[in-house]
């Protein structure tokens, strides 16, 4: 069929036109309400998985379970709390007070300013001490140690720094050496991996026994250093007196004593620290039935051997923080 387009209104034609473009104008639409349609059920799928993850996730992210950890917050904190009373131990800690240094080049010079701040103290005190002596850190005489281990050998040496300056104080006849633990063998035993270091001498080491030491999971860490001097009884109780009065928390574990013999060398006896501080009466020599009070070490030198733990309670406040603040975050 023929139509003459001549013989259309303008109108009819302006109708047609307005026809077309809504006819387009609908199908643009369907097209865009199509596309965030499915953009919008894509980002459904999304939520529900985040959704479902985050239900299933443990401890799950309400109300009741942040309570419940700070409730075992507060139960681990009274427990250090009253640790800490036991010990009478107030204010802050010297060891964990300092910054640590972050490369071992800085942690190699730290270590050889202390060995050397240490020997000049010695001599100042009067106790011979070799210009060679490096109180267990010979591992380090030239180079630092391992990135790892960089934090628990430079509280080593404040802790060790305690424990000198407090024997150089009570004047020991000789100064016998220092052994400290082996980091390497410690995070081994920790359960932890590292590449164990085993440089310097066997003899700067010890083995604490795990069944023997304070530490505690999740409340306190140790560290243990072992010190030898030789002296009298008088010195051992100054020494012990000295250590009670450090601002660090510090405690006595073990004392051992070997007599000297007549060579200025121990012959190999050990008394217990019991033995150490008890007293022994035998009948007077001037009045029958009198007794007098004699130590049961006679007043002689002889070599001391003092076992101390220090006590880190820094170390696990901020080993739960980041394990709890993980959980809140899961």
């Amino acid at each position: 069929m023929n139509i003459d387009l001549a013989k259309i209104s303008r109108a009819t034609i302006a109708t047609f036109v307005w026809v077309v473009i809504m006819a387009g104008g609908a199908n643009w639409w369907s097209q865009q309400q199509a596309e965030r349609a499915t953009k919008a059920e894509r980002q459904l799928r999304v939520r529900s998985t985040q959704w479902r993850a985050l239900a299933g996730s443990q401890p799950a992210p309400v109300t009741n379970v942040a309570a419940a950890i700070e409730a075992e917050v507060a139960k681990i904190e009274r427990r250090a709390n009253a640790l800490l009373r036991q010990l009478n131990f107030s204010g802050s800690d010297p060891v964990r007070g300092g910054d640590v240094p972050e490369a071992r080049a800085d942690a190699f010079f730290s270590i050889a300013r202390f060995m050397a701040e240490q020997r000049a103290s010695a001599q100042r005190a009067g106790v011979e001490v070799p210009e060679t002596e490096t109180f267990s850190f010979s591992a380090h005489r030239n180079s630092g140690p391992p990135v790892e281990h960089i934090a628990t050998v430079h509280r080593q040496t404040l802790i060790a720094s305690q424990l000198l300056q407090a024997l150089w104080q009570v004047g020991p006849v000789g100064f016998t050496g220092l052994q400290r633990e082996n980091p390497a063998i410690k995070i081994e035993l920790s359960g932890g991996t590292t590449d164990a270091n085993r440089e310097g001498r066997p003899e700067d080491w010890f083995v604490w026994p795990a069944e023997r030491s304070l530490a505690r999971d999740e409340i306190v860490d140790t560290l243990a250093l072992r010190i030898g001097f030789v002296g009298r009884t008088a010195t051992l109780r100054a020494f012990l007196a000295a250590i009670a009065r450090s601002k660090a928390p510090l405690v006595v574990r073990e004392v051992t004593v070997q007599s000297l013999g007549a060579n200025g060398r121990a012959s190999g006896g050990r008394r217990t620290l019991e033995d150490l501080f008890r007293d022994e009466t035998t009948p007077g020599a001037g009045e029958t039935g009198s007794e007098t009070t004699v130590p049961i070490i006679p007043a002689n030198d002889a070599e001391f051997t003092v076992t101390v733990e220090y006590l880190d309670f820094v170390g696990p406040a901020l080993a739960r923080t980041a394990a709890w603040a993980e959980k809140g975050l899961r």
